[in-house]
């Protein structure tokens, strides 16, 4: 024995030495671990990655600014380019121009007007886009390649904005003419530049791109190609003859609709300008990265200017490599620079130039791009360093930690263990801190279970009658000599007991069984003895192989509660179910669907209780109540869940039918039995019941109880409302036109009561120069149930609310167009077209209130009549007498049969709207252009304009302009917005100009 002790000594090690050595190797495999999935997972890569494509994103958004700028405000010059050729086409026309006399050193005498008559609108988009400088050059001869350009000049125009970015000043002071002939210098009142020529010559005999490639492109296509398909953008930064202004333009050719190319209109934006559309700071790399404009393909670009710190040397050619990760660098000035390329899309596909696009190149230095990935490993190495110094030192201390107390621990149980005689002798573990441990607490806990007592002795001392039994694993089971006869099983051997007998005679008492719980660990058990009725309440619990169970008389307690629970469940007055307990055991059903079958949910209203009630008094009305809850309790079949829901109104829920045929024979039934049943009233006669119901089906009506009751409460009340002592079925599209109509109508009165009705905006525009002339406001509803204007006017019209919506149309439209003017964002002499109901007018008092607020807008105010059931005198009369009016009246939706010849004649209209059915398609009816062309004439000889509605397609308007009409309205000119645009769209502004110029060509050639 003193040996075995000695060897299992020599093999143990103490908690320090046993602890220490594996938290030393899981904290090296941890920084291991730690290091190894940094680099596997790539994060420095990662973060490289990063940082390439965050600038490869900044020089996308850079670069779609800019291109958004050269496409949509430097380079649209559509318009600018249609006014310049239609003061050219007139000067043709009346001979004040030779276009033959405007090549090089040509006469300067019609081209010196033209420029002249051209100016304002240089001027004026010279401003609008903030541009450096505009310019015009007149040509009307080839360019070819032979062409010896240092011994030409050209007659044109050129006006400079030294700073684009800052506002106007007054007389245009500060503009000055770079190139433009004297006469047009003495008509413009503008400063001379130190560089002025009268005339453009290009002696170094370059530097005329921007002049040359648009002019020959459009000569040689010879009218096969639109201005803007010939625009060009210049390569290379240029100067002009004596200049030092560096500048890159962006230039179209100008050609007459005979197809005579005369010259070319121009943009210049400075390199300065350029230089500040491109921030360099924005990129990465803490304000040392470059952008850089250029041209080139393959690798291969000529830089055209450049900001940041590359502006000052600037490279003249980049060669860029592309690695296979998609990285982009190039080397310049001995250091690397990482790049991110976006192409500049300023012409369109097909187009002559379309292969020299520009592109943006966002350069910064791979040192400062990649330094936070940089700073990030050697972060991490130091880190990782630092950790496993102080791991170590953790490891020395929270081994030594550990092993103290438990060693202090256990020398103090060996000292309580010295007076015990009996102590177990447990398997070493080659610990000697925990063997010591694990014997003193072995030792405690025998002690622990040698002192417990049995649960008989718990069981002598209750107040209660009380029973039990006790199971341990496979030893016999303890029953208490009381425990059988409590549940009325006599004759039991307790003494003798076995797992095997205990659970057989359990079972057997099952048929007793009354309740279980959850789990089956409590159990109420009904005993019948000598007529007694005795409850008994079984609980059970179980932990591990260890078994427990308690049986109590509950008796009292078990009656009192079924008392409660019948008065919970039941209805005092009919002995039937109540409705908590109808929608419980309802509920339940609902739980388990396949039981349900076809079912049907019944509801029921006596009829004749109230004058029952009124006439003999309630005890009669309760009897009445009784008699109806009785005769359907026995009159349904079995199994049908009947219930009283309050008051006269009772619930009879059918269900596991194979039909509603089934359960259509069972109501019927009832009802026969029920128009049997009858009360003695004091006066000697018989009162029979009657009965009103409604019938929901499931599942075909609704698969959710509440819809059902919903679904068969309204089913009852239609035929409560109809007819009485009936039953009838629910009617999906009924219900829905019932709940759609009040919700409809209660929507309604919520929009009248909290004002959320708006207006929008349609511009009205004048046929001969498309100018906005007014604007119409139009109701918009917040709603979800209400789709419009027209739906509102309904319900109005129906709730008697019409003078309402009279009144908001007036005070909101007003209010919501004199907010517009007084923000600048709407036309300040264009009128406001307000739609007023034909039969309906202000009180005097809002007449009053109305000119107060806004009598300022009065005079421009057109009142037009909405279509109506009948126009009244009297309410037209009190719009005219409206303190303030303008008098102006609109009539709308003229030729739709709302509004006839009669209303035109009554109400005479400064304004007559052609409704939107005649204009539409209008260009293909002659039919629809009669009608318009008559009331055109007719119009006009009574000095009334004529309005086209509903102008949608370019046909359109080009048919009703040579109509006649007056303005127009639709959405090819304007949709109705809340913040009305200032100018019409410029397609249809474009078109109606074109009409007008030919009317003006026709005109004149007439008069000749």
């Amino acid at each position: 024995m003193k040996q075995k002790k000695e060897a299992r000594v020599g093999t143990e090690r103490s908690v320090t030495h046993f602890l220490m050595i594996p938290m030393l190797g899981l904290l090296a495999m941890e920084i291991f671990l730690l290091m190894g999935s940094i680099l596997l997972s790539g994060v420095i890569t990662r973060l490289r990655e990063n940082s390439d494509q965050m600038l490869l994103q900044q020089v996308e958004n850079r670069r779609n600014y800019v291109e958004n700028d050269m496409l949509s405000t430097w380079g649209d010059l559509t318009m600018l380019r249609g006014e310049i050729n239609a003061t050219a086409s007139a000067m043709v026309e009346d001979g004040s121009l030779n276009l033959d006399l405007l090549g090089p050193n040509g006469s300067k005498a019609g081209g010196d007007q033209l420029l002249t008559e051209i100016a304002p609108e240089l001027i004026s988009t010279l401003y609008g886009k903030r541009l450096s400088g505009i310019f015009v050059i007149l040509n009307t001869q080839e360019l070819s390649s032979d062409f010896s350009w240092e011994d030409a000049s050209f007659s044109g125009l050129c006006i400079r904005d030294m700073d684009p970015s800052a506002p106007q000043s007054e007389r245009n002071a500060d503009l000055l003419l770079v190139r433009s002939p004297v006469k047009v210098v003495r008509s413009l009142h503008l400063s001379t530049s130190f560089d002025w020529r009268p005339r453009y010559t290009f002696p170094s005999g370059a530097g005329y791109d921007f002049f040359l490639q648009p002019f020959q492109t459009a000569w040689d296509a010879a009218g096969t190609l639109p201005p803007q398909y010939c625009g060009y953008w210049s390569q290379q930064p240029y100067c002009l003859a004596d200049s030092n202004t560096s500048s890159v333009s962006y230039s179209q050719p100008l050609i007459l609709n005979d197809g005579t190319v005369y010259g070319v209109l121009g943009i210049e934006l400075q390199t300065d300008y350029l230089k500040d559309q491109l921030p360099a700071g924005e990129l990465q790399g803490g304000g040392t990265g470059s952008y850089l404009l250029a041209v080139g393909r393959d690798g291969t670009y000529t830089p055209l200017l450049a900001s940041g710190p590359l502006s000052d040397q600037m490279p003249k050619t980049l060669t860029i490599e592309t690695r296979k990760d998609g990285r982009s660098s190039f080397v310049y000035g001995g250091r690397r620079y990482s790049a991110a390329l976006s192409d500049l899309h300023q012409y369109g596909n097909n187009t002559p130039f379309a292969d020299e696009s520009w592109v943006l190149i966002g350069a910064v230095g791979v040192t400062n791009l990649y330094h936070f990935s940089n700073y990030v490993w050697t972060l991490l190495t130091v880190i990782a360093l630092v950790t496993l110094l102080f791991g170590m030192m953790g490891c020395v201390f929270i081994s030594r930690s550990l092993a103290n107390p438990i060693r202090r621990l256990a020398e103090r149980v060996a000292e309580a263990r010295k007076s015990l005689t009996d102590i177990p002798d447990l398997p070493a573990t080659g610990i000697r801190e925990i063997d010591q441990f694990s014997g003193a607490i072995v030792s405690l806990s025998r002690s622990v279970m040698e002192s417990s007592t049995r649960m008989l002795r718990i069981i002598d001392m209750a107040s209660v009658e009380l029973g039990g039994f006790e199971y341990r694993g496979n030893e016999s089971i303890f029953v208490t000599a009381n425990f059988f006869p409590m549940l009325g099983v006599e004759n039991v051997d307790e003494t003798v007991m076995t797992r095997e007998k205990f659970g057989r005679l359990l079972k057997d008492l099952d048929s007793k069984l009354i309740s279980k719980s959850a789990g089956k660990n409590s159990r109420l058990y009904k005993v019948t003895e000598n007529g007694e009725v005795r409850y008994i309440r079984v609980s059970i619990r179980q932990d591990g192989n260890c078994m427990a169970g308690l049986a109590e008389n509950a008796t009292a307690a078990t009656l009192e509660r079924m008392r409660i629970e019948h008065e919970r469940d039941y209805d005092l007055l009919t002995g039937i179910y109540n409705r908590r307990a109808f929608c419980r055991m309802a509920d339940d059903l609902f739980m388990s669907p396949a039981q349900l079958g076809t079912a049907a949910l019944l509801m029921i209203d006596l009829d004749n209780l109230k004058s029952v009630n009124d006439r003999f008094g309630h005890d009669f009305g309760d009897q009445y109540i009784r008699c109806a809850g009785q005769c359907f309790l026995h009159a349904a079949p079995a199994g049908t869940l009947v219930a009283r829901q309050s008051g006269d109104e009772f619930y009879l829920f059918f269900y596991g039918y194979p039909n509603q045929r089934a359960i259509r024979q069972k109501i019927n039934r009832l009802l026969e039995a029920a128009r049997q049943e009858s009360i003695d009233l004091p006066n000697g006669t018989r009162q029979y019941l009657g009965i009103s119901g409604g019938v929901a089906w499931y599942p075909a009506d609704s698969q959710d109880l509440g819809q059902l009751m919903k679904f068969a409460d309204f089913a009852m009340y239609q035929v409560k409302h109809s007819r009485k002592n009936d039953v009838a079925e629910f009617k999906l599209n009924e219900y829905h036109r019932a709940v759609d109509s009040t919700e409809s109508r209660q929507e309604f009165q919520e929009i009248l009561n909290e004002g959320r009705i708006n207006y929008y905006f349609q511009p009205i525009a004048d046929a001969r120069t498309g100018k906005i002339r007014a604007y119409e406001a139009l109701m918009r509803v917040d709603a979800l149930t209400l789709k419009g204007p027209e739906q509102i006017l309904r319900i109005a019209r129906k709730e008697n609310r019409l003078a309402d919506i009279e009144r908001i149309t007036w005070f909101k439209a007003a209010e919501a167009f004199q907010h517009l003017l007084e923000q600048g964002k709407a036309l300040p002499d264009a009128m406001l077209f307000i739609n007023s109901i034909a039969n309906q007018s202000l009180t005097a008092r809002s007449a009053e209130e109305f000119h107060r607020r806004f009598s300022a807008l009065q005079p421009r105010i057109v009142a037009e009549i909405v279509e109506a059931d009948c126009m009244d005198p009297d309410c037209t009369r009190a719009k005219r007498n409206i303190p303030g009016f303008s008098g102006m009246f609109a009539l709308d939706d003229y030729g739709s049969g709302y509004n006839s010849e009669k209303n035109l004649l009554e109400l005479s209209p400064a304004f007559t709207k052609i409704d939107i059915s005649i204009i539409r398609s209008i260009d293909a009816s002659r039919d629809r252009q009669e009608i318009v062309s008559n009331m055109v004439t007719y119009a006009h000889q009574r000095n009334m304009q004529v309005v086209a509605e509903g102008v949608e397609t370019p046909r359109e308007l080009e048919t009703v302009i040579d109509l006649g009409v007056d303005l127009i309205q639709g959405f090819f000119i304007s949709r109705p917005v809340a913040v009305p645009p200032m100018e019409i769209t410029a397609e249809a502004l474009e078109l109606i100009r074109g009409k007008a110029a030919e009317k003006a060509a026709d005109f004149a050639r007439n008069a000749e």
